[in-house]
Formats: C-alpha cells, sequence, structure tokens
C-alpha cells in the first residue's frame, strides 16, 4: 500500500486535478474509486461524510481544496513563492467554484428551474470563468498561470476545460491563451501518459444540456466557432489581478463572517495591513473592481487575489500561523474549509424567506449540523492532546474555530458545555496578548 490513498467516484470531478498532480510527479498513489453501492456501506468511516478524501501514512484529512493544496506542495506544483501558492489554490477554487455551477444544473428537478441554471450556465457561468482564466494566461505571458512551467493551477483548468470541450469541440476558439495551456499541459510527458491511461469518465453527465449548447453557442456538431463576444474576449481585456498600490490590503464586509481567520492571523502574528470594510452600499458600486465579483479579496505587492480559502492559507503561512510541515497546514486548511461549510449552512438557514423552510433549517442546524461539526473539531482536539488543533502552538485553524464558536456562544451560552477541548482551546487563543488586544478592540457584529 503506498502513503497516499486518495477516494473518490469513479469519475473525475473534484478529485481529479489532485490525481493530475500526483501523476505529474511520479508520485505513488492508491486511487480507489468507490461506486455509489459502495460508497452507501463506507460513508460513516470517511473524515466527514463526504468525497473526496486522502489518508497520508495513516491519518485521514478531508475537504477537496485543503487535499489539492496538500498535494500540491508535496508535488512541487504550487509554484516558487507563498505567492505563486496563493494563484494555484485560486485556480483550482475558481474551477471548482465552475464546476458547482455544472453540478447545480445536473441535479435540477424541476423542470423549469433546471431550463433557467441550464440558461445562465451557457449564457453566463462558463464564459464567465473561461475570461478569468484567460485574463490570468494573458497577464503571465509564459503559457502557464503560474511561472514558467507547469503547476496545479494548469492542471485545474485542463480538467475542466476537457469537459468543456467534449461538450462543444469548438468551445475555445476564442480562448487563445487556454489552448497554449493546454498545449503545454499535454507536452509533459508524464501528464500525457496518465492522460492516455486513465478511465474514460464524465465530470457530470451532460445529456441534459445539449440542447442549450446547441442554441446559445453552437452544439457539437456547429461549424461556427463560439464568437468571442460570448466571453467578453473580443476586446482588450482586463485582468482579475488588477495593479494597485503596494501593500496588504483586505477587503470585505462590517462583518467577522469569511474575513475573521484572515484579520486574526495578521493581527496575531503583528502584521500591518489595511482593514478595508465595505458596506452594501458601496459594494454597489466597488464590485466591479472585485477580481470575480465577490468579496473578500486581498490586494498584495500590486496584485489582487479572491477566493477567501486561497487568501486564508497564503495568509497563514506569510504569518507563521500555518504549522510547521505540509501535513499541518493540510490540517489547518481543512479546518477552514470545515469551519466555511458550517457558515453555509448557517447562512442558508439565516437568509431563507420562507417561514416553514426556515424553521426546519433552523432546527435542524441546531441539533444536527452544528453539533457534527462541534464534534469535529472536538476530536481534533482530543488527538492533538496540546489544547492546540496542530502541534503545540496557536495556527490559523484554533483561530478559525475560536470566531465561528464566538457567534455560536452569542447565540447559545451552553453551546460548548459538552466540549470540554474546544473551550480549553479558547482559553488558550485568548492568553495569546496579540490576538486578545485584537478581540478587545474590534467591532461587535452579529456574524
Amino acid at each position: 500500500m503506498a502513503d497516499i490513498q486518495l477516494y473518490y467516484f469513479p469519475v473525475r470531478g473534484r478529485a481529479e486535478p489532485i490525481r493530475m498532480t500526483l501523476a505529474a510527479a511520479g508520485k505513488k498513489f492508491d486511487d480507489v474509486r468507490l461506486t455509489g453501492e459502495q460508497w452507501a456501506a463506507q460513508k460513516d468511516k470517511s473524515p466527514y461524510g463526504q468525497m473526496p478524501y486522502l489518508v497520508y501514512k495513516g491519518k485521514t484529512y478531508g475537504e477537496s481544496k485543503a487535499i489539492a493544496s496538500f498535494v500540491a506542495r508535496e508535488c512541487g506544483l504550487a509554484g516558487k513563492t507563498t505567492e505563486d501558492a496563493m494563484r494555484v489554490d485560486e485556480v483550482f477554487c475558481l474551477a471548482g467554484s465552475l464546476l458547482e455551477g455544472i453540478g447545480k444544473v445536473h441535479f435540477e428537478k424541476d423542470a423549469a428551474a433546471k431550463e433557467e441554471k441550464q440558461k445562465e450556465l451557457m449564457d453566463v457561468t462558463i464564459p464567465k470563468y473561461l475570461r478569468f482564466f484567460e485574463n490570468m494566461l494573458a497577464e503571465n505571458k509564459t503559457g502557464f498561470f503560474v511561472g514558467k512551467e507547469v503547476t496545479q493551477a494548469d492542471l485545474s483548468v485542463y480538467d475542466i476545460t476537457d469537459t468543456l470541450l467534449k461538450q462543444n469541440p469548438k468551445m475555445l476558439d476564442c480562448c487563445k491563451e487556454i489552448q497554449k495551456m493546454r498545449k503545454n499541459v499535454e507536452a509533459n510527458k508524464t501528464i500525457k501518459a496518465y492522460l492516455d491511461s486513465r478511465p474514460a469518465s464524465d465530470m457530470v453527465c451532460w445529456r441534459d444540456v445539449d440542447r442549450l449548447w446547441n442554441h446559445a453557442i453552437g452544439g457539437p456538431d456547429s461549424q461556427h466557432p463560439v464568437h468571442p463576444s460570448v466571453y467578453g474576449l473580443e476586446k482588450n481585456p482586463t485582468t482579475p489581478h488588477q495593479k494597485t498600490m503596494s501593500g496588504i490590503k483586505l477587503y470585505y464586509f462590517p462583518v467577522r463572517a469569511r474575513a475573521e481567520a484572515v484579520r486574526m492571523s495578521f493581527a496575531a502574528a503583528g502584521k500591518k495591513y489595511e482593514d478595508i470594510k465595505i458596506t452594501q452600499e458601496q459594494w454597489k458600486t466597488e464590485k466591479e473592481k472585485s477580481p470575480y465579483g465577490q468579496l473578500p479579496y486581498l490586494v498584495y505587492k500590486g496584485k489582487t487575489y479572491g477566493e477567501s480559502k486561497a487568501i486564508a492559507s497564503f495568509v497563514a503561512r506569510e504569518c507563521g500561523l500555518a504549522g510547521k510541515t505540509n501535513e499541518d497546514a493540510l490540517r489547518v486548511d481543512e479546518v477552514f474549509c470545515l469551519v466555511g461549510s458550517l457558515m453555509d449552512n448557517m447562512g442558508k438557514a439565516h437568509f431563507e424567506k420562507d417561514p416553514a423552510t426556515k424553521e426546519t433549517l433552523q432546527k435542524e442546524l441546531g441539533t444536527v449540523t452544528i453539533p457534527k461539526y462541534l464534534g469535529y473539531f472536538e476530536k481534533m482536539l482530543k488527538e492533538s492532546g496540546s489544547g492546540f488543533v496542530v502541534g503545540k502552538a496557536l495556527t490559523q485553524a484554533d483561530l478559525t474555530v475560536y470566531d465561528i464558536t464566538f457567534s455560536l456562544l452569542k447565540r447559545n451560552a451552553k453551546v460548548l458545555d459538552n466540549f470540554p477541548e474546544i473551550q480549553k482551546m479558547r482559553k488558550n487563543v485568548e492568553a495569546n496578548k496579540n490576538v486578545k488586544a485584537y478581540l478587545a478592540a474590534r467591532p461587535d457584529t452579529e456574524f
């Protein structure tokens, strides 16, 4: 048995860039592909009831973004600097968001809603993400996303565009930079050998969207290439990584939520940065200036970066809060992603407009979801045995769990009564002078 076992379904989906990264580096790993039937029997053995998950030297880890970052670093495919690694993470996250958009169409059961989502996918979502990728490549000018050689970023976009090309061979006719990058990936002999030998599989089933492809941008048999205007590439595009003033600037709403672990990391390390809080009114005009029309985003040394997980990982490493080893960093990333998933569930319940549905979601949140995630964190802390999630010192993982439990305690003062390890960790966080000073000074917000 290899040191690395990767568990996923027998499709490409969220695991394929990880498989390709391991293959590109010539790393031996067990590619364990579980059928739906096998997954039903094995789901309880997985870390968080989801795939992919990774077993590394006997320890199990979940969360695809965390796994991908770890594997990229282990395989030397995360670039040469922490800034390179942030870009690689950013691209993986963007490709994952596009995959989510495809999945929403595929799994929608209501016929009218499905048709509406299909149209948005074809007219808006796919063109938007291809434009992001094309612009990044144009900015780098090397035929790769980062530096002058293959990284996991190239493999992530190669795989998602491979799926798009299977549906429409002319899909990338106006995306010259992506075409060039794909040729560079295929020129790598190790990757080419993997591509030639991997099992044939789709990312998702595309039968449902054939008609809309034919209508919107020309189907597989169309003799007409996709017009550049579909992707907004008929003119000189502005890159999502626009040049700005130097220094570190973090842009987010005036709440804690997805930016607070980053703010707390800066505070713990004593790093100076500009904490720019944008109101909803300001966001209406600022949105177009953001890299992907969303917050948070980070400006670092004159370039802008999006995707909260990519930003958090970068800041953790820059601040010395990612642990001492690559495996430590995997755990730190994993915890950040888990807290993000818990936030998603909390947000879903909070913003639900239908009273009956809202009541159901809130009940499930309180009786199932929150206890489940707190159980994950409690278990990690118990295994660590140090009062910290990773090692024997503060990391971003502790700060992330501290902040989400701060929100939970505001709603229910007894929510942690059965989680003594989390209580201990919270005391350790508050014992850090820099963090304590930050907590005392920060504004009080609901989220």
